[in-house]
């Protein structure tokens, strides 16, 4: 039988094994957001402040017409698509800075790209050691 951790033997003080979430929070840069497994480097600039290659998560959510009512309330556009988009990456990764719903957020397409999508952060959230951003795009 294979002994998977070693919390000491008599005469020592007894360590508890690690919470989950400790567990998590220990795994935020190197399982989740890993650019060899699923992250992605990305430029974020964000209240002025460019946070160069960090690692992130950007998971496309939807494409579609906004609202009709949208449209006639603000900006009276037609033929707007708006696009949603979550964010993840690690608080560290923004000096621990969260974003603030209604501000601005620009990520660029690629590592080392020079092309930036401005977004709107539409909600921020922080769940263990990182943060998740709801961000919307506006385009024509």
């Amino acid at each position: 039988m294979d002994i998977l951790f070693d919390y000491g033997v008599g005469g020592e003080q007894e360590r508890l094994p690690p919470t989950f979430k400790q567990c998590v929070e220990a795994d935020v840069e190197t399982v989740f957001l890993n650019p060899e497994e699923q992250a992605a480097e990305r430029t974020v600039i964000y209240d002025g402040v460019t946070y160069k290659d960090i690692s992130v998560i950007d998971i496309k959510l939807k494409e579609g017409k906004r609202s009709s009512v949208v449209q006639m309330q603000h900006d009276f556009g037609q033929g707007l698509y708006k696009r949603s988009t979550t964010l993840y990456c690690a608080e560290q990764d923004l000096g621990f800075v969260k974003p603030e719903q209604g501000s601005q957020l620009s990520i660029n397409e690629k590592k080392g790209g020079t092309f930036f999508h401005k977004y709107r952060v539409a909600e921020s959230t922080t769940e263990m050691g990182m943060y998740r951003i709801k961000l919307e795009e506006v385009d024509e």
